[in-house]
């Protein structure tokens, strides 16, 4: 006695163009995309280390910071005293007669 055994039929799939095995890694796009995004960041990281300023350490920074801070005491006490000294140069100016362009005479 022989028993046939017929081959399985393909089950009936609504969708035409369904596919048959389902692949379960990661999108091309996605991987094209993330492998862009670090390449464009390495390229950045690049620029900024070869052709970019130089950074200053923590250090340095405080030390100009408090370098710009004299140098605008300064400036403002400097500010200060030409302002006196204009005011002195006003009143001495009205105190004496102002001369001609002549030089004044030599008293002997």
């Amino acid at each position: 006695m022989v028993i046939r055994v017929q081959p399985q039929r393909p089950s009936f799939k609504p969708i035409p163009y369904q596919r048959t095995s389902h692949r379960r890694g990661i999108p091309s796009w996605l991987v094209i995309f993330t492998i862009g995004i670090v390449i464009g960041a390495l390229g950045v990281l690049f620029l900024q280390s070869s052709y970019g300023p130089k950074r200053l350490s923590a250090t340095e920074a405080q030390k100009l910071t408090d370098e710009l801070s004299s140098s605008n005491i300064d400036r403002q006490r400097l500010r200060t005293e030409l302002e006196e000294l204009k005011a002195t140069l006003d009143a001495v100016r009205l105190n004496t007669p102002v001369s001609s362009g002549s030089p004044a005479p030599v008293s002997k």
